[in-house]
């Protein structure tokens, strides 16, 4: 009878042990700082944007460095792109939508047509 005393104490004061254990985070103070902290991030820009194009009925594909501003047409005049466009052509190649910015800090539009 003594035996089962003594397991059944040393088993109270197990789950005793293990209940503070599991408690033990809830009374820490709570971080004061936020998970996400933004970054400003910068990068040089030339002037210049490397495009490059690469499809069906392009005759040269490859990468081209364009000065901002260039129009589609243009770009697909130097690839030697003859099919219909998707873009339009008397645009300018837009930086924000067509663009990336790559881990060397240079721009370069991706352009598959």
């Amino acid at each position: 009878m003594r035996a089962a005393l003594v397991k059944c104490c040393a088993a109270a004061v197990a789950v005793v042990l293990c209940t503070a254990v599991a408690l033990l985070p809830a009374i820490a103070p709570p971080k004061q700082e936020g998970l996400f902290t933004p970054v400003r991030q910068s990068a040089p820009f030339d002037g210049y944007l490397y495009a490059i194009v690469q499809g069906e009925g392009v005759a040269f594909p490859g990468s081209y460095r364009i000065p901002h501003g260039t129009t589609y047409g243009e770009l697909f005049a130097l690839a030697g792109y003859a099919g219909s466009s998707p873009y339009p052509l008397d645009e300018a190649v837009r930086l924000g939508e067509d663009a990336v910015l790559g881990e060397d800090g240079v721009w370069r539009a991706y352009i598959v047509v």
